[in-house]
């Protein structure tokens, strides 16, 4: 059988959007440690979906990030860990598409040396984005309003 140009983008469309939802269906189902959207550029729908998905008090033991705090040391010693360093942050931070960074700080969050931005979104909504102190990666996304604890 010999298909058409228009049938073969069709399939090839179907095949694509299959792998698509079978693949996030996986991600929600693995039970592996989340370890972060990389940020090359403005995030997609479904990377904010992951990001937003890692609010929830109870799935904190899916979060997993690079650099372990060690209680042994001071904090400011832990911070020296940082690879990633604060204008990079911030760099990452305006380049996810989602609004300027007004605010970074270094701090540790479950037990992983993170940076917290605050960022005003496109919108005029507040927002703090989580980064990986180690390599960058964005571990959560909260939207001022959409969650209980507005920190």
């Amino acid at each position: 059988m010999k298909l058409s140009t228009n049938n073969r983008s069709l399939l090839l469309g179907l095949a694509i959007s299959s792998s698509l939802i079978f693949s996030s269906a996986s991600y929600a189902n693995d039970g592996q440690a989340f370890s972060g959207v990389p940020i090359q550029g403005a995030l997609s729908s479904m990377q904010l979906t992951q990001l937003t998905a890692q609010n929830d008090d109870e799935d904190d033991d899916d979060f997993q990030g690079q650099i372990k705090v060690s209680w042994l040391q001071s904090f400011q010693d832990n911070m020296q860990l940082a690879k990633i360093k604060k204008d990079e942050a911030v760099a990452l931070g305006n380049k996810t598409g989602l609004g300027q960074v007004i605010q970074a700080n270094i701090d540790e969050e479950d037990g992983f040396l993170v940076w917290e931005l605050r960022l005003i979104g496109n919108h005029g909504n507040l927002m703090k984005l989580t980064l990986d102190a180690g390599n960058g990666n964005a571990l959560r996304l909260k939207v001022k309003g959409q969650e209980e604890d507005d920190d």
